[in-house]
């Protein structure tokens, strides 16, 4: 059982690692194709019927690319059902700089996935940096 106030975690090995770093390469190359798709002049507007799928396939991306940083540096990788602890879990695998995208994505992610609002040009624009750096990240990384 985890302790209170800790971030639940699980381990990871390499097929896991492997995995996760597919699934979140796929993920961002699905949004990227949304993008695509639905920008004007490079812009993707968050009228576009594509902007809340591409947010959300970019916060898809982040979160498994976190995975596989975090098993590749840790052996282990966050599994609660709070994706607010996932940066927590990323923090002390890396550092700061690298969470703060998790946690631009994990921000989005109720407005992304569950909501009736809409994403607007900011969230647009932050899960795709946030989603780009991450995977990034994780190719470096592995």
């Amino acid at each position: 059982m985890t302790p209170p106030n800790r971030p639940a975690t699980a381990l990871g090995d390499t097929e896991f690692m492997r995995g996760r770093l597919v699934k979140a390469k796929g993920f961002l190359e699905s949004a990227e194709a949304l993008f695509t798709v639905g920008s004007v002049d490079g812009v993707l507007s968050p009228t576009s019927p594509y902007a809340t799928s591409f947010v959300d396939l970019c916060v898809d991306a982040g979160i498994a690319a976190a995975d596989a940083i975090c098993v590749k540096k840790t052996g282990r990788y966050s599994s609660g059902g709070n994706h607010n602890d996932g940066v927590a879990v990323l923090q002390a695998a890396t550092d700061r700089s690298t969470a703060k995208h998790l946690d631009a994505l994990v921000r989005v992610k109720s407005r992304a996935a569950y909501s009736a609002r809409p994403v607007d040009a900011a969230d647009v624009h932050n899960a795709g940096v946030a989603a780009r750096a991450l995977v990034a990240v994780a190719e470096d990384t592995i």
